[in-house]
């Protein structure tokens, strides 16, 4: 599998940083955490309980999640951390049926992304501190 602007995220801190300190999406079948990473490509991280089935299962499940994200790579915004955690219903999704979460996911990166910028420009400066 290729992917263009993606690395896997295996560092704990980074998974920790995500999920104490990054934004929550939510969707049907998994939820996604998200923070900028500062860094020239996006990590994409798989956290995965064993309530979602056995190995054979869990394995499944990661390997679609990481077709999905592949198949949507190009439009998802570089320099973040994302953490994808899976429910249980997700056994039954196929990559093709991850095509909505991942565009409505990269919206909500996007969206937050100029909410931060549009605060930071917002601010007025204060001339007496100059």
């Amino acid at each position: 599998m290729l992917l263009l602007f993606t690395s896997s995220l295996k560092d704990e801190k980074a998974f920790t940083a995500a999920f104490k300190k990054g934004k929550r999406f939510g969707g049907k079948c998994m939820a996604a955490f998200y923070r900028k990473n500062r860094l020239p490509l996006t990590r994409l991280g798989i956290s995965i309980g064993k309530k979602a089935g056995g190995a054979v299962t869990r394995n499944r499940i990661k390997r679609v999640i990481r077709e999905g994200y592949r198949q949507s790579e190009l439009k998802m915004p570089i320099g973040y951390d994302i953490v994808i955690t899976p429910r249980a219903e997700a056994a039954t999704l196929k990559p093709q049926d991850l095509a909505g979460f991942f565009a409505r996911l990269s919206r909500e990166m996007r969206a937050s992304e100029k909410d931060t910028d549009h605060r930071n420009k917002a601010l007025p400066k204060n001339p007496e501190q100059g």
